[in-house]
């Protein structure tokens, strides 16, 4: 799909995948291309961690996961064909007790975009954590808060 081998395409940044999937292509078509390109780096990842090279496969993983990510931008993965890996799928593939900021905040705005606030606000926690003294950190999180100020209250407990 990409032209290119898998352990090439992990290499790459999300923004020359996501470059690789726009190229010629209408908005559906780089929805599917991005859909099909994360199954296949989580079918590279099961495969990695098949064969117990653990680092490998958590490549895979948070590629697919990254992608998944921004191709979903504010959807919810339930509407996806049944074959697109799930978000929690892929999280719970990797593993890890903590990810990168980057991640933490890539779900966070998944989570918020999905109305799962709860969710958002423990991604938002991870990254205050590991931002301690960064006030650009804080003042994300003062965003957030006033974000979920203008909802209404009975979204926001649902």
């Amino acid at each position: 799909m990409t032209g290119k081998d898998s352990a090439t395409v992990v290499k790459m940044s999300e923004t020359e995948l996501l470059a690789l999937l726009i190229d010629g292509a209408t908005t559906p078509m780089v929805r599917e291309r991005g859909w099909m390109l994360t199954t296949l780096l989580k079918q590279a990842g099961d495969l990695a961690a098949a064969q117990d090279r653990l680092d490998e496969a958590d490549a895979y993983y948070f590629k697919a996961l990254h992608l998944l990510l921004k191709v979903l931008h504010g959807e919810d993965a339930h509407d996806f064909p049944g074959f697109v890996p799930q978000v929690e799928s892929l999280i719970e593939a990797i593993g890890a007790q903590t990810f990168p900021v980057e991640t933490e905040a890539l779900l966070m705005e998944h989570y918020e975009t999905t109305g799962q606030f709860d969710r958002a606000q423990n991604a938002l926690q991870a990254i205050l954590q590991t931002e301690k003294d960064n006030p650009e950190a804080r003042q994300f999180a003062v965003d957030f808060y006033e974000r979920l100020l203008r909802h209404d209250p009975e979204r926001l407990a649902g």
